[in-house]
């Protein structure tokens, strides 16, 4: 969502954007959550999004320590702790939920009936990024699950 902002809307956009709760569901590798965060905050600042602190968004990151969506088949109850998690950010009252993992995006459809705050949907902000660069083709690289399952 926050990517499509550019600085021709900055001057509108950084009033408001302080006011924008996001929720980040992570730990479905810590590594990959301070990935994302550190990439998030580096775009809001080379959009020209934020010029001081007071600027950001606030975010709040629920680091969960789920099970590893590795396998061919996943069980559900091994989702069962992704909606506790979901279920935390929802009780925030954060604007949106990015979820980061791809392999999770899987159960989205499950997962976004649990709650009543909009998960982002990846798989559409993966479309429209590669329709707005005219890709004619991409590689892959997942979890069995998610390239067997027609996650893309």
């Amino acid at each position: 969502m926050l990517k499509y902002l550019n600085t021709n809307t900055a001057n509108n956009i950084c009033d408001t954007l302080s006011n924008i709760k996001i929720g980040v569901l992570g730990g479905i590798g810590p590594e990959a959550t301070n990935e994302f965060y550190g990439k998030l905050i580096k775009g809001l600042q080379e959009r020209g999004l934020v010029k001081a602190n007071r600027d950001f968004p606030q975010i709040i990151i629920n680091s969960i320590p789920a099970p590893e969506l590795i396998h061919e088949s996943i069980p559900d109850e091994d989702l069962a702790m992704y909606i506790d998690g979901l279920k935390q950010l929802d009780t925030f009252g954060v604007d949106f939920i990015v979820m980061v993992c791809n392999t999770i995006y899987l159960f989205y459809d499950k997962l976004q009936e649990q709650i009543k705050t909009p998960i982002l949907n990846l798989r559409e902000e993966i479309k429209r990024t590669i329709d707005n660069k005219k890709v004619n083709s991409i590689l892959i690289l997942g979890t069995p699950s998610t390239v067997n399952n027609g996650l893309y």
